[in-house]
């Protein structure tokens, strides 16, 4: 009737759950943010809004109309599709203070001699400089120890290294990203980078955790992030960049190969995996508080281990970080 023609009809999926919202045709950005709040517990500054055939809603898109960035969902009848990406500040603390313990994060030891009794060259000044500073696995999923050494080899990429050393990027955090929060019916992320090279995520597992995807296809994803430090749009000047990067990544390492596998059989690549990836572009604003400050280094860290946040329930598991909170 002519009343649905001013009205916008909306699904909006979030960690699994579907929510429908109907709101007038003039309603804002933010103002679906803010109704997005009521349902869902997690704040606008929180949000990363998947729009249809727009991308990631950004800071400057909150006083935009509905009607005008989706128009095609004016009067329709069929609701129209978008994803939240977000984590309660109660769950981002929780992630905070459950950080890995120090035996996580520490770093392989080097004997002080080499071969032959031979003292190894001293480390390059760059590649400590230029790197990733911080490896953090995800410490309430399973084998945590798993997705570090992943990480490791990524950053001990010698392409990897190659890159970031010609391109001067320091990132301060480099970890991985949860399939199940960030996988829906209608869409997957594979990686993020936040504010043009805060934090990088990368999607190491596969969506139902029985393993570990492909290292060429995720180093590949890290290439896509590494060039939203540059661009944060999906523009031209973008894939010119990441195409050169999947391509240095290659080149720079003058042995080939780079690194060593976990074990021959610990990754595999799915069906048509690359051509399922989606990032949304480089997302800036909010805030993100994984592994910030020194990992492991509160003495809250070892009260809860990752046996027990695999027992605990969401609530039991916001209770215990209130309580090591106060």
């Amino acid at each position: 009737n002519g009343d649905n023609s001013d009205l916008i009809q909306l699904i909006v999926s979030h960690s699994g759950v579907h929510h429908e919202i109907t709101l007038p045709r003039t309603s804002t950005i933010g103002e679906l943010q803010s109704e997005l709040e009521d349902l869902t517990d997690v704040p606008p500054s929180y949000q990363k809004l998947m729009l249809p055939k727009h991308g990631l809603a950004r800071v400057e898109d909150a006083e935009r109309q509905l009607g005008d960035i989706i128009p095609a969902a004016v009067g329709s009848a069929k609701p129209k599709k978008l994803m939240l990406i977000g984590t309660k500040p109660a769950l981002a603390d929780i992630v905070k203070i459950l950080a890995p313990k120090p035996s996580l994060m520490r770093q392989p030891r080097i004997s002080a001699l080499g071969r032959a009794g031979h003292r190894p060259p001293p480390p390059d000044p760059e590649a400590l400089q230029y790197t990733f500073q911080k490896l953090i696995p995800l410490p309430f999923l399973p084998n945590p120890e798993k997705s570090l050494a992943f990480l490791e080899r990524l950053r001990s990429d010698r392409g990897v290294q190659a890159v970031m050393k010609k391109y001067k990027w320091s990132i301060p955090a480099l970890t991985e990203l949860d399939p199940a929060s960030n996988t829906t019916h209608d869409s997957k992320l594979m990686g993020l980078n936040r504010n043009k090279g805060e934090v990088i995520e990368l999607r190491l597992r596969m969506d139902d955790y029985d393993g570990w995807r492909d290292f060429k296809s995720v180093r590949k994803v890290l290439c896509h992030e590494l060039a939203h430090n540059v661009h944060s749009g999906h523009d031209r000047q973008f894939w010119e960049l990441t195409k050169t990067l999947e391509r240095e990544v290659v080149e720079l390492d003058p042995f080939g190969g780079g690194g060593h596998k976990l074990t021959n059989d610990e990754f595999y690549t799915p069906p048509d995996e690359d051509d399922e990836y989606q990032d949304g572009g480089g997302w800036v604003g909010g805030s993100f508080v994984l592994g910030s400050g020194d990992v492991g280094g509160s003495g809250n860290v070892a009260e809860t281990t990752i046996e027990e946040v695999r027992r605990l329930s969401p609530r039991e598991l916001m209770l215990r970080a209130a309580e090591q909170r106060m």
